[in-house]
């Protein structure tokens, strides 16, 4: 998406150490890196995220714009441009759709969001540990169930998914910690997401149940503390996407998908967004692409839209934090202008 955030390439080895108000500075900025470093860990990173010299897209940056995607080489009308799994999903079928003090049972995997087996999703129905392990936790977050809950509870009176994604991106932090010692694939990636300057009374009250659900010791404290709290509301809140399930057309969840996030929108975008099976976004060329051409997605859902020029630009800017100036808004506002006449 809109993308503003900084980048630190040097994270330290200890959670507990990383996240103050300063961590989101670049390296350079204030540091002992030089700025070419910096460039060159950029420009190396970005070639890894959006898959090397074979991909069939690259990360620029594109005047006026900012960081985009465009295309490597020629892209023919229906290839597939780019299928990622997201960072972190969240489920959002049960707790949208019964009480809060009573969850529905899974029939989908809260990360995957993939039907679950029978066996699975019997498993899980009648409360088997094991099968509720397999079938409603992927990562870390599966030895908390009762925390979870409490946390879902929470969320679920206004139907708010950001905080449930905030513990999953936690979940997977811990975990991938746990397995490597190193932050380089989960902490990374996530500072160089553009982020909101939103900062609601809300958040507060959401990470107090926050910490008193999954924060257990001092080092969790001072790494998940209330700035990376936030920070990572404000990524979500421009960053997270709705997943709409191929099959049902039913919004199942949603996710935070790094790369895809690098989509600029337009209004007559060059391709189109599909989940075929589960949560992976798979992305596919509408119209052939030429090399060096920046490829669009679309924010909102255009087709179903019947908003005018003003309040479908009004939205991008509420939501998004700009005006969009795509093909389509120049023209219809030139119109819009025209049958309005002289001031």
């Amino acid at each position: 998406m809109r993308s503003c955030a900084r980048v630190s390439c040097r994270p330290s080895t200890r959670p507990g150490a990383l996240v103050t108000s300063s961590s989101w500075q670049a390296p350079g900025e204030g540091s002992e890196f030089e700025p070419e470093v910096v460039d060159q860990f950029k420009r190396a990173f970005y070639d890894q995220l959006a898959g090397g010299p074979n991909s069939p897209v690259m990360i620029a940056d594109v005047e006026g714009r900012g960081r985009a995607i465009v295309a490597r080489h020629n892209i023919t009308k229906g290839q597939l441009i780019t299928a990622e799994k997201p960072f972190v999903s969240y489920l959002s079928e049960r707790v949208e759709t019964h009480g809060a003090a009573h969850p529905p049972k899974p029939t989908r995997c809260d990360h995957c969001m993939r039907g679950l087996p029978p066996a699975a999703a019997k498993a899980a129905q009648h409360n088997n540990p094991a099968g509720l392990l397999l079938a409603r936790y992927h990562e870390a977050i599966c030895e908390l169930g009762k925390e979870v809950r409490e946390m879902e509870i929470h969320c679920s009176k206004d139907k708010r998914k950001f905080p449930l994604l905030a513990m999953r991106t936690m979940a997977r932090i811990l975990l991938n910690f746990r397995d490597t010692g190193s932050l380089d694939a989960t902490w990374v990636p996530l500072q160089v997401l553009g982020f909101a300057k939103q900062k609601p009374e809300l958040w507060t009250q959401d990470y107090d149940v926050f910490k008193r659900c999954f924060i257990h010791n001092e080092d969790q404290a001072d790494f998940f503390s209330y700035e990376w709290y936030c920070r990572m509301m404000q990524i979500f809140y421009i960053n997270s996407v709705s997943v709409t399930m191929d099959s049902t057309q039913q919004n199942v969840g949603a996710g935070l998908y790094i790369l895809s996030s690098f989509y600029n929108h337009s209004c007559v975008p060059n391709t189109r967004s599909s989940y075929p099976e589960n949560n992976t976004w798979h992305v596919y060329a509408s119209k052939p692409i030429e090399a060096g051409q920046e490829i669009f997605i679309s924010y909102v859902d255009h087709m179903k839209s019947n908003k005018t020029v003003e309040t479908r630009r009004q939205h991008l800017y509420n939501h998004y934090g700009f005006w969009c100036e795509c093909p389509r808004c120049r023209l219809e506002l030139d119109l819009a202008r025209r049958e309005q006449g002289p001031a």
